[in-house]
């Protein structure tokens, strides 16, 4: 089972384990462990690639034909290319790696690793959890200086990131120029004081003025931290979009996969007309060159939060108990669940609407002072020097980017000092590589 990161269903259901260059304190690229040995668990096999590794509880699959053999082999360089052309091409879906060798015995359990894994993450939580209360604010504070600049947001997308900007049409991006008001991003779990809310989960808030495409002025979607038997990570639910007539950017794939959600869970083998149709319509689109707009129909895996809370006390519950040298009982596969996951992948319209998302709450949100100076530079290198609108401006920008950056800087010395205070009493813990 994935540790911490998707993995499309061909790699899930063979894997137990995943660490990718973020991780690379356990088991550094190129890992030092002696090939061909056994290993006193059961068979197991490593594929080993720069920035790392899959571990699978049985053989995977064969390397794919001839004909698709360089790519493989490309992909095979870059871990999270693999994850990307799984998805994005189920042709690839068979292949898996050049290269299995035997798991040396070490005397280490993955199960011991994935508990580190749990733990750093809760560390993380909390770091994510204490700066959003902290920040709230100051992002409060910004959106006041910025309501008075026009088309900041607009300047903003103009410049995002490499995981929003390949998904921006040059249809978007004229509807984003011309309409988009604000972005607002939330954390919900933490705003309704849930004792157990995850930090994860968060809410991005678009709003637009009076436009040419869409009735809405408010479309706002919500990612949920979820968590199954096979996996753990943002899910969510399609948001419709009043498309005027004949403006829809998506053609039709928001609304269907709407519809489709709608219906409720779906079953393997019997898909309703709407998922046939839907289906298909993916199958002939294909995820090059569609709206960014399709964002708001990803889905990621159902899990409801009844099923998520199950097995988040479940996973707790082994993990004290492997804390305490008691053993757990291991997870078969669930080939239901499995054959879901794959039926879903195929429903998707926009399979990385996840990675859209934590790019626009991690980067995008926080750091737009600096998107928007950068795409008024842009603009600026290409203006005519009369030009006194596009001058004050930018002059506003770098005294709201000054003012902020410099209540952010105060804050992040006042949480030094606190934390210089609380290491007075408490050790250091350092990370082990």
């Amino acid at each position: 089972r994935a540790a911490s990161r998707r993995l499309p269903p061909v790699l899930r259901h063979h894997s137990s384990l995943f660490f990718d260059p973020l991780h690379t304190e356990f088991f550094p690229s190129p890992l030092p462990l002696p090939l061909g040995e056994k290993t006193n668990r059961k068979r197991e096999y490593l594929l080993s690639s720069p920035g790392g590794l899959f571990l699978f509880k049985r053989r995977p699959p064969e390397y794919p034909a001839n004909e698709e053999r360089e790519i493989s082999d490309n992909l095979l360089r870059f871990p999270f290319f693999i994850l990307n052309h799984f998805f994005k091409f189920p042709s690839l879906h068979s292949y898996t790696t050049a290269k299995m060798v035997e798991m040396v015995d070490t005397g280490v359990t993955y199960e011991q690793l994935a508990d580190l894994e749990r733990e750093f993450e809760e560390v993380e939580n909390q770091i994510v959890r204490k700066q959003y209360e902290l920040s709230k604010p100051l992002y409060e504070k910004r959106a006041a200086v910025i309501s008075k600049i026009p088309n900041f947001w607009a300047l903003v997308f103009e410049q995002s990131p490499a995981e929003v900007d390949e998904h921006i049409q040059p249809s978007d991006a004229a509807l984003l120029l011309s309409s988009l008001k604000n972005i607002s991003v939330s954390r919900p779990e933490i705003d309704n004081g849930a004792a157990n809310g995850d930090p994860r989960t968060l809410t991005i808030r678009f709003e637009f003025n009076e436009n040419e495409y869409f009735e809405d002025k408010v479309i706002e979607k919500t990612f949920w931290y979820r968590h199954s038997k096979s996996y753990s990570g943002l899910v969510s639910e399609p948001v419709d979009i009043k498309w005027k007539d004949g403006k829809d950017l998506t053609e039709g794939l928001l609304s269907l996969a709407k519809k489709v959600w709608d219906q409720g869970p779906i079953t393997p083998g019997k898909l309703t007309a709407e998922a046939e149709a839907l289906k298909s319509k993916v199958e002939e689109t294909g995820m090059g060159g569609v709206s960014f707009f399709t964002f708001f129909g990803f889905v990621g895996k159902r899990i409801s939060p009844e099923e998520s809370a199950a097995t988040l006390a479940k996973e707790i519950a082994d993990l004290q108990a492997r804390k305490e040298g008691k053993k757990t009982d291991e997870e078969e596969d669930d080939e239901e669940e499995e054959a879901q996951d794959q039926i879903q992948f195929e429903l998707e319209i926009c399979p990385d609407g996840d990675d859209i998302a934590v790019a626009i709450a991690t980067d995008l949100w926080p750091e737009a002072l600096h998107y928007f100076s950068k795409s008024l530079r842009s603009r600026a290198a290409d203006a005519d020097e009369g030009d006194r609108d596009l001058l004050s401006m930018i002059a506003q920008a770098q005294e709201a980017a000054e003012m902020s950056d410099a209540d952010f800087e105060s804050d992040d010395e006042d949480e030094d000092e606190e934390m210089g205070d609380a290491d007075e009493t408490t050790p250091n813990k350092k990370r082990k590589a």
